[in-house]
């Protein structure tokens, strides 16, 4: 019984560590939540209140932990996290987007794969060979 005992507790801590390690894109809900507050309301005085409220009744406390133990070990282990892309429609066309690490932004359609990639001013589209699409 204490093998057993011992045997599952390993197992739990090592999906929780590899939640730790998760891929590029760590804690998104949580930085969803807090980019929510920052953006929605424009009182600094209303944002600290709502930033006091969500830690008193454990919102962000929640959220960190949805992130760490769930959101990041599905990261870990499939690469991608769900929360860390967007589809929108354009045009009539279902166009999903994702962050990557280095700021840029991937776009997925049906007419191709393109990296998005700020430069100053203007915003560069390129395609999966490196090939500058479209300059916005």
């Amino acid at each position: 019984m204490k093998k057993m005992l011992c045997m599952m507790s390993l197992a739990v801590a090592l999906v929780v560590a590899s939640g730790c390690v998760g891929g590029n894109n760590g804690f998104v809900l949580t930085q969803k939540l807090y980019k929510w507050n920052t953006s929605e309301i424009d009182n600094k005085w209303a944002q600290e209140g709502v930033f006091l409220a969500f830690n008193i009744v454990p919102v962000y406390g929640i959220c960190v932990f949805v992130d760490a133990i769930v959101l990041n070990s599905f990261d870990f282990w499939t690469g991608s996290n769900p929360l860390a892309s967007t589809t929108i429609e354009v045009d009539g066309q279902m166009v999903s987007l994702e962050k990557q690490s280095d700021g840029s932004l991937v776009a997925v359609s049906g007419k191709g794969t393109y990296r998005c990639v700020r430069s100053g001013e203007h915003v560069y589209a390129y395609d999966m060979e490196g090939r500058v699409y479209q300059v916005m």
